[in-house]
């Protein structure tokens, strides 16, 4: 994870220093810091930007890591620079940093995941706007439905498959097998 942490900074560094971008003088933090910490919390955190900022004090990843209020305001004031960011690479700064981040980390085994993403529950289906709308071929009663076994309950919504390695980096949808709809 340190690994990661540190190539996203690097880049993220070097993208605002290409567009130009000038920290205030009296700032302790870095913006490319705070933009860091904040895909940190979006990637491994769930999006909580507090365990992101203690994890920083911990690892002593900053010199200085600042407080709640002021990274809240940081990064609100970062936000015009998200779009030129994603407009580096072609397909955006997340596809920047996971074309980097899976140089960096060469797994040695790698797990095919499948697991279905209810939309709804069994007794709402015929309520439901989401399963009411049939991909080609299917007629709308059989569109998302699915069983779970494990469970022993039929779910309705689409089944995602996740190439996974054994460091909990997604590789994305295995070639030949998209987000089907069961």
């Amino acid at each position: 994870m340190l690994s990661r942490i540190i190539a996203a900074f690097c880049i993220i560094d070097d993208a605002l220093q290409a567009l130009g971008y000038k920290d205030d003088p009296q700032a302790k933090t870095p913006a490319s810091a705070i933009l860091t910490l904040a895909i940190l919390a979006a990637m491994e955190l769930g999006g909580k930007h507090n365990k992101a900022l203690a994890l920083a004090k911990d690892l002593r990843l900053f010199t200085y890591v600042p407080s709640p209020s002021r990274f809240n305001r940081r990064l609100h004031a970062l936000y015009p620079f998200f779009l030129p960011l994603r407009k580096i690479a072609p397909s955006g700064l997340t596809h920047l940093l996971a074309q980097a981040w899976k140089n960096l980390h060469q797994a040695q085994a790698y797990a095919l995941d499948t697991f279905p993403l209810p939309a709804c529950e069994n007794i709402r289906a015929p309520r439901s706007r989401l399963c009411k709308i049939a991909p080609a071929g299917l007629t709308p009663d059989k569109a998302y439905r699915g069983f779970i076994p494990s469970k022993r309950v039929y779910f309705h919504g689409p089944k995602l498959h996740l190439l996974v390695d054994d460091g909990k980096f997604i590789h994305g949808q295995p070639e030949g097998l998209p987000c089907r709809v069961v």
